[in-house]
């Protein structure tokens, strides 16, 4: 089993308790493989060199026949993980929530 590798889990402020909780749960994608979160949440108003250099060291380990991605919150954090892969592999499969089966669905992206 492989790992997927999210970019990033959304989150919302609680009405009652003000907290930051996650706004989904992709506790599903973990019939695919080991989910890791790469970058917590509110993360796009970090330093993007920080970004970069912690997103590129996760998918620098992507193996192109087990993993996934799952792209999740920021957009431009998406694309960057996007890019990055489709750069670096002939092909990757990404995860995408099909509302109509209630679970995520294998799509494989060709490299460029």
């Amino acid at each position: 089993m492989g790992t997927v590798y999210c970019t990033q889990i959304p989150h919302r402020h609680d009405s009652k308790t003000g907290a930051l909780v996650p706004s989904l749960n992709i506790s599903t994608a973990s019939e695919f493989g080991e989910v890791i979160v790469m970058m917590p949440p509110r993360s796009a108003f970090y330093d993007m060199n920080y970004l970069f250099k912690e997103v590129f060291g996760h998918l620098s380990h992507f193996k192109m026949d087990n993993d996934f991605l799952l792209p999740l919150g920021d957009p431009v954090l998406c694309g960057l993980c996007a890019a990055f892969l489709g750069r670096r592999l002939p092909y990757f499969d990404i995860l995408k929530w099909d509302k109509n089966i209630g679970r995520y669905t294998r799509n494989r992206v060709r490299g460029w």
